[in-house]
């Protein structure tokens, strides 16, 4: 049985949802970008369209 990596070149790979950086108190770990663009690049990732932490909030909460 293959493992992921090796099914999914196939595929064409496009991430749609992908958040970076902090906002107030509120934080998901994940990586700095060269941390995310490294396991992009592992799993053939071709695009991905990225949005700061800031764009789940509105200024009053923030």
């Amino acid at each position: 049985m293959k493992n992921l990596k090796d099914r999914i070149k196939k595929y064409r790979i496009i991430d749609t949802h992908i958040h970076l950086g902090n906002i107030s108190s509120l934080n998901f770990p994940g990586g700095n970008d060269e941390e995310i663009i490294s396991i992009l690049k592992k799993y053939g990732v071709e695009k991905a369209v990225f949005s700061h932490h800031a764009a789940l909030s509105t200024v009053a909460f923030g």
